[in-house]
């Protein structure tokens, strides 16, 4: 999965970060994804994510997958960072503040940067700098479940225009956010798994740092 698409991952898991109104006060899942998007300026989570790659032309077969821990923190309007494999052999950091990603590998060394309109996906971008417009930027539906199903969940469909993520289903357990399914616009799929998160954390600028 390469570096753009990761960076895709902040626009679920930034979705993904409940709070207690969230829970009680709205019913449906996209009323629960519209609420968290009002209420949340900042978050952190810690996740599972599996990616597999486009499905082969002659077999219509994806790979085995690959699954690594990951943490995310996020703080509106315009800082992320995102961990790979955290105090893993093969960790790596991405980190975004402003108009600046920048990026390390610990297994490497290698390291740069970029223009954050460069390499990170537009509706990330447009989400993480403002608050209570998710509509304007992804369409949004329920997903039919079983009656008495304790599991709800929507469909979100970013609107910008070079989105990474053609699709988006969150799942919600009991009214907390428990896993994300990404379609990406190069044929691969990503699934997250919730494990723990905080909302509306208290961050400093050092939380961010990459080295």
């Amino acid at each position: 999965m390469n570096r753009a698409n990761l960076l895709c991952l902040a626009l679920a898991l930034s979705l993904g970060v409940a709070t207690p109104l969230a829970a009680t006060a709205a019913t449906s899942a996209s009323e629960q994804l519209l609420l968290i998007d009002k209420t949340t300026g900042s978050g952190a989570l810690s996740v599972l994510v599996t990616t597999y790659g486009p499905a082969s032309p002659k077999t219509g077969k994806r790979d085995g997958g690959k699954r690594v821990p990951a943490t995310l923190l996020f703080e509106r309007p315009d800082r992320f960072k995102l961990v790979l494999d955290p105090g893993g052999k093969n960790e790596r950091r991405i980190a975004g503040d402003g108009d600046t990603v920048r990026w390390f590998d610990l297994a490497t060394g290698l390291q740069g940067k970029a223009k954050a309109s460069d390499v990170t996906d537009p509706t990330v971008l447009a989400l993480l700098g403002t608050v209570a417009e998710l509509g304007t930027y992804a369409s949004y539906k329920d997903i039919a479940l079983g009656k008495g199903s304790p599991v709800s969940g929507a469909r979100l469909v970013p609107a910008s225009f070079g989105a990474q993520a053609v699709s988006v289903n969150a799942w919600l357990h009991a009214g907390q956010p428990a896993g994300f399914a990404l379609d990406m616009a190069d044929g691969g799929r990503v699934f997250v798994a919730v494990l723990a998160f905080k909302a509306n954390v208290a961050l400093k600028p050092s939380d961010f740092e990459i080295y």
